[in-house]
């Protein structure tokens, strides 16, 4: 049978290991979250610049149309 002061130094020993795993754990997985909010997040925001780059050429066109058509660029 073991010494107290070796089971006392044994079981300090496991609460370490076991707070170290829980930290890695918990590290993981907020960068899971953080990778899933990104990726969710990107293609979203490349549609909208996209639709928004096209609104403005569209609204540059018809400003230089109007213009035209009107005589007063």
């Amino acid at each position: 049978m073991e010494t107290p002061i070796c089971s006392i130094e044994s079981l300090f020993e496991k609460v370490e290991s076991y707070s170290k795993t829980t930290y890695e754990l918990s590290k993981l997985k907020l960068l899971e979250t953080i990778t899933i909010v990104v990726t969710s997040m990107l293609p979203r925001l490349g549609v909208i610049f996209v639709m928004s780059l096209f609104a403005l050429v569209l609204n540059i066109g018809i400003a230089l149309y109007l213009g035209e058509v009107l005589g007063k660029l």
